[in-house]
């Protein structure tokens, strides 16, 4: 992929199992925000936060910009589509902003991927036998894309991981101790879990 994609970080999203912003929490001295526009700039220059946050932006991120839904309260697809719509040309990477262990390589797999398709996502495997898990709020969305969400918008489809199955997606599959770069924390235990870890 010749010109560096276009990163949104989703920051609007109700926190009401964490009954606190995620986007907040310290980690190792930098929010979990800061931590995750580090991460998403050693691909690009170009970030755009997703969503209107329910919480003061931290001041070393003040010059990013903040893109609103154009469709409030359908979650992930809402900051989605907003990006597409605003950037219509370019590639665009969606990043949920509660991974503490996204790493520069998984952003450089996204980037570098190649060839006829839709969509490049995270994958990780599940338990049972040979089934995988989608991780849409950590994958690489190209221009084409955005028609097939307004549709969904329209029929009231709001689950970016249902919509994968009508793409062509090209599947980045995690495993052994990659699979953690998509953690994600999303309760009070979670978070005090990984710290009592040390990791």
């Amino acid at each position: 992929m010749m010109k560096p994609p276009v990163v949104g970080i989703l920051v609007g999203g109700a926190n009401r199992r964490m009954g606190c912003p995620k986007a907040l929490i310290q980690v190792e001295g930098l929010t979990l925000l800061e931590r995750t526009v580090n991460v998403a700039r050693s691909v690009t220059d170009d970030v755009i936060l997703l969503g209107l946050p329910p919480f003061d932006i931290p001041v070393t991120l003040s010059s990013l910009s903040v893109l609103e839904d154009r469709h409030f309260g359908i979650g992930p697809m809402g900051g989605l589509d907003s990006l597409l719509t605003a950037r219509p040309s370019d590639s665009c990477i969606l990043l949920a902003c509660d991974m503490p262990y996204l790493d520069g390589r998984l952003m450089r797999r996204l980037v570098e991927a190649e060839g006829g398709f839709e969509a490049v996502i995270c994958t990780t495997p599940l338990a049972a036998g040979n089934a995988t898990k989608w991780h849409p709020c950590c994958g690489l969305y190209l221009p084409p894309v955005r028609a097939r969400i307004q549709e969904a918008i329209r029929n009231k489809r709001f689950g970016l991981t249902r919509l994968l199955d009508r793409m062509c997606v090209a599947p980045i599959a995690l495993v052994g101790d990659e699979v953690r770069w998509v953690e994600n924390w999303n309760t009070p235990d979670e978070v005090t879990g990984s710290m009592d870890l040390g990791t």
